[in-house]
């Protein structure tokens, strides 16, 4: 088992720390006590390896295409947990998955975000535009992004991912990740719309949180009744 830990890096992305923990921890174990854990381990594994969930449980999920048609979707039980790496703008960011506690959170120096990372949009909302390709954004879309960037940019969340979209990016409900608590009730499109810096997205292919539209709809008209953020302009707001 020693060795299996110093060579982890074959089989999985322990961090340091994880290596360190885990080494000293065996290290302190009887002959006796291994044999068993050995045994213990080897079946699981056999077992693990037979139903595909060794495999997906510790391999680091860096493009969409490696997901099935039963890890998306509203029924599915499959979660994704891991860090903000970017945040594009509003509605939009890059999400670096953490399979377990044993590996590491960010990515390493260097890597190109688009190789290790996936691209999320935010199920619900729609928020205004920011500038892209030479084109100005709109009023209140750094805002937004701002907005986001405070809330979830390198902080974990949890994902349940509900379809793709027509631009390659996986869309699903975000949830911040509590920092004692294994997960809070803090939803990432609920958050955005009750601040004015988002709107329900009514389009072709649109899906809501747990909730239900109309929730999201209430909240909605509630920002827009207290004229929070976008709100304040009135009829002047220009629709994302």
């Amino acid at each position: 088992f020693s060795s299996f830990i110093k060579n982890s890096k074959k089989y999985i992305a322990l961090t340091p720390e994880g290596k360190d923990v885990l080494t000293s921890l065996i290290d302190g174990w009887k002959t006796e006590q291994l044999y068993v854990l050995g045994a213990a381990v080897s079946l699981s594994f056999l077992l693990g390896l037979k139903t595909g969930r060794i495999i997906s449980s510790f391999r680091r999920i860096t493009n969409l295409q490696e997901l099935g048609t039963s890890q998306i979707g509203n029924k599915t039980s499959f979660r994704l947990r891991g860090t903000v790496i970017k945040v594009s703008d509003g509605d939009t960011f890059r999400f670096y998955h953490v399979p377990t506690i044993l590996h590491s959170s960010f990515p390493p120096k260097g890597s190109k975000l688009s190789d290790v990372t996936l691209p999320i949009r935010v199920c619900t909302i729609d928020t205004p535009e920011t500038s892209k390709f030479g084109k100005p954004g709109q009023p209140f879309g750094t805002d937004a992004k701002e907005y986001l960037s405070k809330m979830i940019l390198n902080q974990t969340v949890r994902l349940h991912l509900l379809q793709r979209d027509q631009y390659g990016r996986a869309v699903g409900r975000v949830q911040l990740m509590g920092k004692i608590l294994p997960f809070n009730n803090k939803f990432v499109d609920e958050a955005m719309l009750k601040a004015g810096l988002a709107e329900v997205y009514l389009g072709s292919g649109a899906v809501y949180g747990y909730r239900g539209k109309e929730y999201y709809l209430n909240l909605q008209q509630k920002a827009k009744s207290s004229k929070k953020g976008m709100w304040k302009l009135g009829k002047k707001r220009e629709s994302a």
